[in-house]
């Protein structure tokens, strides 16, 4: 009789412990899994963000690149607007709109830029511009970390708590900024022998137009023009060259024209080129408050002292007209260099035995409101360089034209930018410099014209090129 169920014994059951132990590998699997997978979800994440950190490092140049270039449009159009300042050491400040753009990581970037002239880089040929723009690029997503590669952060300067450039607070996931150092020179008020803006015409096959370099020993002796070292740079640029004909004049360098086809162009040794576009920005008048003297009409000898250079002494007349005796721009001392300002409100005429004399090493500038008339030995630049006496025609304000009249069989060594103004041309003697004007006439003259090249490296005009273009990586 077998017992009752419950009070059977239990069949004896083997348990195996091989089951644990996999149970055992299989969690230490998944924790080493989720480690290397955490490892590579974190450096994936370092590198992408080091990837959108690059890439706002870039966009952060371009925003330093487009600063730089509108403080460059704002000196080329004279104007400040939307600037502000200047403050008390001169600098004036332009911080742009937050621009946003689509795509992945970051969509934002602006710049502020700073432009001030210090006194250091005023020279006679105008004042330069130090132009520093920072350009900054906001970072994507929450705010995290840098990269893992230490030069590229150092590099890259990247803020995420505070700015490196001004040490305020930075809030959002942090920025990168970079700083370009602009300086900004005056352009050549003379770049050719001869621009113009509408005719030129030759009544003589004898005229010679030729270049030399009075910065160069090469091309000139003692700074003076020597045909045994002439150059072939003496450009022509008209704007229109409607009834223009040199009439085979000789011209060593290239014609540029922009309109009709300029007449009997066989004497041009370089190359003819069509269009021509220019600008000639006007000559406004001087704004002077103050003037080391003023007079009215200056018929008899004087003398006018100069200042050092950079601050040059300035005077006022109502005309020149001088027929007899000069006038003189004295240097300092013998040998030592002086600055000469002149306005004329009225007219400037040399003639008979009258004359304009600059003592060497004087720099004169001279700006005529009226008609400018030169005949025989009237102008005398003892300092022998183009770029040392200029004439500057002031554009009248009511749209009307002035003249400019060279006569006589005397050298004249002298630069004349008055694109207001026709320029008649006459006589036998040799001008050494350029011209600048509206038309221009070489009347039955057997003149020889020498453009001074190293004219195009002298400043004045309101136009402004790069002249250095670094970036502060401090």
């Amino acid at each position: 009789m077998k017992a009752p169920a419950h009070l059977r014994p239990l069949p004896f059951r083997h348990f195996r412990t091989d089951r644990g132990s996999a149970l055992l590998v299989a969690l230490g699997t998944i924790v080493v899994l989720s480690l290397v997978a955490a490892n590579v979800l974190r450096v994936t994440t370092q590198r992408q963000r080091a990837t959108f950190q690059e890439t706002s490092w870039g966009e952060s140049l371009a925003a330093a690149e487009a600063g730089a270039d509108l403080a460059i449009a704002s000196l080329r159009a004279g104007s400040w607007t939307g600037w502000t300042g200047p403050d008390a050491n001169g600098v004036r400040t332009l911080q742009t709109p937050v621009l946003s753009h689509d795509g992945e990581g970051n969509t934002s970037f602006y710049a502020i830029v700073k432009a001030d002239s210090p006194a250091a880089l005023n020279t006679s040929d105008g004042a330069f511009y130090r132009l520093r723009s920072t350009g900054t690029a906001l970072l994507s997503g929450g705010r995290g970390t840098v990269g893992p590669d230490k030069l590229n952060n150092s590099l890259w300067r990247v803020s995420l708590k505070k700015n490196r450039d001004t040490g305020a607070t930075v809030t959002g996931a942090g920025l990168v900024s970079r700083t370009l150092e602009v300086i900004a020179k005056p352009s050549s008020l003379f770049p050719r022998a001869i621009t113009l803006s509408n005719t030129i015409t030759n009544n003589s096959n004898a005229v010679i137009l030729d270049s030399y370099d009075s910065g160069d020993t090469a091309k000139s002796t003692n700074g003076v023009y020597d045909l045994a070292k002439r150059q072939s740079n003496a450009k022509i640029g008209t704007l229109d060259g409607t009834g223009s004909d040199l009439n085979g004049m000789q011209v060593y360098g290239d014609l540029m024209y922009s309109g009709p086809a300029v007449l009997d162009t066989q004497g041009v040794t370089g190359q003819i080129t069509t269009p021509f576009v220019e600008t000639l920005p006007p000559v406004a008048a001087p704004s002077w408050t103050t003037v080391n003297g003023s007079y009215g009409t200056v018929s008899a000898p004087l003398n006018l002292a100069s200042g050092p250079p950079g601050s040059p002494k300035r005077y006022k007349m109502s005309n020149i007209s001088m027929a007899a005796g000069a006038i003189t721009a004295l240097a300092p001392a013998i040998g030592q260099p002086g600055e000469i300002e002149i306005w004329v409100t009225g007219r400037f005429k040399i003639s008979n035995t009258g004359q304009f004399i600059s003592q060497a090493g004087v720099k004169v500038k001279i700006y005529v409101e009226g008609d400018i008339e030169t005949t025989g030995t009237g102008l005398v630049n003892a300092g022998k360089k183009a770029a040392d006496f200029t004439l500057l025609g002031v554009t009248p304000t009511d749209g009307s034209t002035r003249l400019v009249k060279v006569n006589g069989s005397a050298d004249i060594i002298a630069s004349i930018y008055a694109p207001s103004y026709d320029i008649k041309l006459g006589g036998n003697g040799d001008f050494a410099g350029a011209f600048v004007g509206k038309t221009m006439d070489i009347g039955g003259s057997n003149a020889m014209l020498h453009y001074d090249e190293a004219l195009s490296r002298t400043g004045g005009g309101t136009q402004y090129t790069v002249a250095s273009w670094t970036e502060d990586v401090r």
